[in-house]
């Protein structure tokens, strides 16, 4: 399961890949990777996201900065393995 800051990252990533009027199979050629890359990565039924490799490669495709892909605040998520569940509360 996806992470609360992974799917905002995601769909930072699906609104930059609309406004350009990019389908999903076309995104993931640009990017050299299997033409359902994108759509694994945008549905939430799979684990495929995106790394800071594809970040990247997805800033200089979209004339952004990575940054523009982060989120503005923080995600407490149950779903994270990285904090103490004790933490969320």
């Amino acid at each position: 399961m996806k992470t609360k800051v992974e799917l905002a990252i995601i769909n930072k990533v699906r609104q930059y890949r609309e406004t350009a009027g990019m389908s999903q199979a076309q995104l993931s050629t640009e990017l050299n990777l299997d033409i359902s890359f994108v759509g694994n990565v945008e549905s939430e039924k799979c684990r495929d996201k995106y790394n800071f490799n594809h970040l990247n490669a997805l800033a200089i495709l979209f004339g952004c900065k990575m940054k523009d892909f982060m989120p503005d605040e923080n995600f407490p998520d149950d779903n994270s393995k990285y904090l103490k569940k004790d933490k969320f509360k």
